[in-house]
């Protein structure tokens, strides 16, 4: 989840992602979604709910796939870059 918890993710060298995607995100959404998730846990692989929420938090933001129901309730949303060299992987569990 980049957007939650980097508030800013500039890719290398300024590089834009593919769809031109920087992760600027105010405090006070950052607030609004961990109250979000916080109020209504769920237990681990029945996390449905948060899942759909997080995916619907991650469509906006341009990513070039998301997809869903990954292990059951995982969410991968991938971004490609302009350029063929290093990738980098941001991984965040939701239990």
């Amino acid at each position: 989840m980049l957007r939650f918890f980097l508030g800013k993710l500039r890719l290398p060298s300024g590089e834009r992602g593919g769809n031109g995607v920087i992760f600027d995100v105010p405090t006070a959404d950052l607030v609004r979604v961990r109250r979000r998730l916080h109020e209504k846990p769920e237990l681990s692989l029945v996390e449905h709910e948060t899942a759909a929420f997080v995916a619907a938090e991650l469509g906006p933001l341009g990513f070039d796939e998301i997809r869903t129901g990954i292990g059951k309730t995982g969410v991968l949303a991938t971004l490609r870059g302009g350029k063929p060299g290093p990738v980098t992987l941001l991984r965040a569990d939701m239990d």
